[in-house]
């Protein structure tokens, strides 16, 4: 069965395919947002995507209907787009082209779904595999958003000789993104890959002040110069809002400042050194025992003002 549905086939050369991937490798929904910003900047075109059919369980990720401006209804069915842009046609003669895979980790037949997204990057060429990924973490929204980079090698190939990442080594439950990373890797591709820190207790769909922190780190990967102006706009109001809803919340502000002092411990030990994310489960079981603390703390002074 063929599960990609092409519009065109594009003729790419040396090319890096970047990819986000929506479900559990996307805190926030920053990787996926930075990726679409992505192909909004450059710009990219579509031109093929994956037949949801045999890989999601339309009771668990149904479809979205709409009405067209023609009063038509249309059913927008889970989507997996593949969108290329081609270094030569703007301006850029023996650059690297770009593939671009924005997908949803799928319910089901995970290695046919690996296998249909490795087809077309073969077909397209591509010489690296970049992921974008985000994950909950103890940091602090008040600090620079923090972006960590693992690559399966220290020479990741002509024109990336400025790229230094250290090999990954998070050992646990994986994401399709790292399915496809070893299907690349078992094909002698090097694999490079991005992941931004999300504060854990910032309850928001998306937050852009990581996606926009993502695409400064993925820009470093590109043959061109992306104008972030409006990305920046909307994380600097995004972090403008958070502020003001957490003004007056005494136990939110002192968490934070906790965070803030083991950001900034973190941040003076050498990169190999810093330490690794908890899972979200555990995160969320500090954030809550702190606040239990919070409370106990302050039961006991006002009973002892009381006395």
């Amino acid at each position: 069965m063929t599960y990609v549905e092409y519009i065109e086939r594009p003729s790419l050369n040396r090319t890096i395919l970047i990819l986000a991937m929506s479900g559990w490798p996307d805190a926030a929904e920053a990787a996926t947002r930075s990726v679409i910003e992505l192909v909004r900047l450059l710009p990219a075109t579509k031109f093929a995507s994956l037949d949801p059919e045999d890989f999601y369980d339309f009771s668990q990720r149904r479809p979205w209907v709409s009405t067209t401006p023609d009063g038509n209804r249309k059913m927008a069915w889970v989507a997996n787009d593949f969108y290329y842009w081609q270094s030569a046609e703007h301006g850029h003669p023996g650059g690297r082209d770009i593939l671009v895979f924005l997908g949803s980790e799928p319910h089901t037949k995970w290695r046919t779904y690996r296998d249909a997204v490795v087809a077309v990057a073969l077909e397209c060429k591509v010489e690296l595999l970049l992921v974008a990924g985000s994950l909950l973490a103890q940091t602090p929204h008040t600090r620079p958003p923090r972006v960590m980079g693992s690559a399966s090698k220290l020479n990741l190939g002509p024109g990336l000789e400025h790229i230094k990442f250290t090999p990954p080594g998070y050992e646990g439950p994986s994401s399709m993104t790292s399915v496809l990373m070893e299907a690349m890797g078992s094909r002698g591709i090097p694999q490079a890959s991005l992941w931004g820190h999300c504060p854990h207790y910032v309850q928001m769909a998306q937050n852009p002040a990581i996606s926009l922190a993502l695409l400064k780190e993925v820009q470093s990967f590109l043959p061109v110069k992306l104008n972030l102006s409006r990305l920046s706009r909307e994380a600097e109001q995004f972090q403008s809002g958070l502020e003001r809803a957490l003004l007056g919340k005494g136990d939110i502000s002192a968490y934070v400042k906790r965070l803030e002092e083991m950001y900034d411990a973190d941040a003076r030990k050498p990169l190999e050194q810093q330490s690794s994310q908890p899972e979200p489960a555990e995160l969320l079981n500090d954030l809550e025992e702190f606040l239990r603390q919070q409370r106990r703390e302050s039961t006991e002074d006002s009973g002892e003002q009381k006395s």
